[in-house]
């Protein structure tokens, strides 16, 4: 099989000025095959949601990658900032947070959250995108009434969905989940 991640050495780190450095991923090795899914489980604190940050490279300060590469289909996205790695998310990589509410935005509807993505992205028409947001929504098993709808009017799982769905709408490669015990999602 193809490798489409390979994580080498990664190592990340919690630093602020006047405090010592936290360590949360220490020297981290693992590939991942075309078509493979992986599980990472460990206590709440452990480094999980972090790892996820970097790989997808969703770090914000104080965090920061220390040492290691990410290799992305052989290519090292560790390095790659700014218009090449938006370029990158778009049948690259995504990422589906934790909490679905934390994810939307409280004063935009669904179909919005839809638009603003894929639109940052491809030059699509608004139809199209209500199009293709519909049957991105059907394949997680929601309506395409959801789409007028704000987050606050979903329940935690549909918002979680509807996060699964915009992720899709990129057509990434490899998907990262950040999902605790509580808030399984299954599609």
């Amino acid at each position: 099989m193809t490798t489409t991640l390979d994580v080498r050495g990664l190592t990340v780190r919690y630093e602020s000025a006047g405090v010592a450095p936290v360590v949360a991923v220490d020297d981290v090795s693992f590939s991942i095959a075309k078509g493979e899914f992986v599980g990472l489980v460990g206590e709440s604190g452990s480094g999980k949601s972090t790892l996820g940050f970097a790989i997808t490279r969703l770090l914000r300060p104080p965090a920061r990658i220390t040492s290691g590469t990410i290799l992305f289909n052989g290519r090292d996205v560790s390095t790659i900032q700014g218009e090449e790695l938006r370029r990158m998310r778009h049948g690259g990589f995504a990422m589906v947070l934790q909490s679905g509410m934390n994810a939307l935005n409280p004063v935009r509807t669904v179909a919005n959250h839809f638009y603003d993505v894929i639109r940052a992205h491809e030059n699509v028409s608004r139809d199209e995108t209500v199009r293709r947001a519909t049957e991105l929504l059907g394949k997680v098993h929601l309506d395409a009434d959801v789409l007028d709808r704000y987050p606050h009017e979903l329940s935690g799982g549909m918002r979680q969905r509807v996060v699964i769905a915009i992720a899709l709408a990129l057509q990434p490669e490899l998907m990262v989940f950040d999902t605790s015990p509580k808030s399984s999602v299954v599609v």
